[in-house]
């Protein structure tokens, strides 16, 4: 059954973050990363590194006349925000994301073996000039056994590369790459090339759903059990094998509306049809929702461990603290390599941040 209250009942206990204290992955194994838009606009005064490990710069792409270089549009000023953040948490590492959703350029980049040498040698050059810590390849997604190939040998070829330039520059550099949360099983050709999987744990409904949904549901609801959750995601990668501690579990600081949804006859809202989809919407927005007045209320999904709100018209699935508790519980019981965001802006306050620092403690 659903829970009513606005309250947060957790899954488990907060241990209080001092200001002044290090990054998070200082006081363990696990990481807590996340990712944060490059085109927006942000100051490093801002940021608060004492609750993460990797901060992810998104995105770097694939320059789409040679294929073999990184392009970026940055926000006026971004290079210095970024200097001034490594200088205020010296334990903080900035990596930079190549790819996202929109870029359709790596199957041109990876199929041919010239352009990606040429592709992976200025992205080492990104790394020296603008004293980044590591590289994350997002690639959405290969689609078939060519592709697959070929995102292998970028991966393995970029490790190597960046295995010399750690010699030359005697610091460490991270290779990672963002991954589908339904499990491929030709990633396990390129496990032995990344430090970590970033498992995309969210956007299990959206746009294309017939019916409204969760967004990012640790287990499956009792209604659905073919749909998709973290869990049956994460399951499926260590069952393939994959040591845990190479697996980040993703989690969203968004939500989606629908409209026109009826209430239904068991959970509100919950898997019901909808007269259209309205739009993504950040954390930040999202919980203005729940002030009162706001003619929402809020539900919680006791067994797939997600909230909801649902004002008798409009539904809108969403990731607040309590899931953030959950979530993190969740990736220490599986022992995993820790935790990221989408996307640090949309929770500009780190609210949600903060609860999955202090609850990803080891």
């Amino acid at each position: 059954m659903l829970s009513l209250t606005l309250f947060l009942n957790g899954c488990s206990d907060t241990t209080a973050v001092n200001e002044n204290e290090p990054p998070a992955f200082a006081l363990g194994d696990a990481k807590v990363a996340a990712y944060i838009q490059t085109w927006g606009s942000w100051k490093a005064k801002n940021i608060k590194g004492q609750y993460l490990s990797d901060l992810i710069l998104a995105f770097a792409l694939i320059n789409s006349s040679t294929y073999s270089s990184v392009t970026m549009s940055p926000f006026s000023g971004l290079w210095n925000e970024v200097a001034e953040l490594k200088q205020t948490w010296p334990n903080l590492k900035v990596t930079l994301s190549i790819g996202g959703a929109n870029e359709k350029n790596f199957p041109n980049m990876t199929a041919d073996a010239g352009k990606r040498t040429a592709f992976i040698a200025d992205v080492c050059a990104w790394m020296k000039t603008r004293d980044l810590d590591g590289v994350d390849i997002d690639w959405e997604f290969p689609r078939n056994a060519a592709q697959w190939q070929n995102y292998v040998a970028l991966l393995q070829e970029l490790r190597t590369v960046l295995d010399v330039l750690e010699v030359e520059s005697g610091k460490r550099y991270s290779l990672s790459s963002a991954v589908s949360a339904g499990y491929d099983s030709s990633i396990l050709q390129a496990v032995d090339f990344v430090d970590t999987l970033k498992v995309m744990n969210y956007d299990y409904y959206g746009s294309w759903s017939a019916t409204t949904g969760h967004n990012a549901n640790l287990y499956n609801n009792s209604r659905k059990q073919s749909d998709q959750s973290t869990d049956r995601s994460i399951r499926a990668y260590l069952n393939a094998g994959i040591p845990p501690e190479k697996i980040m579990l993703g989690v969203a600081f968004y939500g989606k509306i629908w409209r026109g949804v009826p209430q239904g006859s068991y959970e509100p809202g919950l898997f019901q049809s909808r007269t259209a989809y309205v739009s993504e919407q950040s954390w930040t927005l999202i919980k203005s929702y729940l002030k009162n007045g706001s003619g929402y209320t809020r539900y919680w999904d006791n067994t797939a461990k997600a909230p909801f709100l649902y004002n008798g018209d409009r539904w809108v699935t969403y990731s607040d603290g309590e899931q953030m508790k959950c979530l993190a519980a969740y990736a220490k019981e599986k022992k995993l390599g820790g935790v990221f965001a989408w996307e640090y802006s949309q929770d500009m306050g780190a609210e949600l941040l903060k609860t999955l620092a202090e609850n990803s403690r080891r």
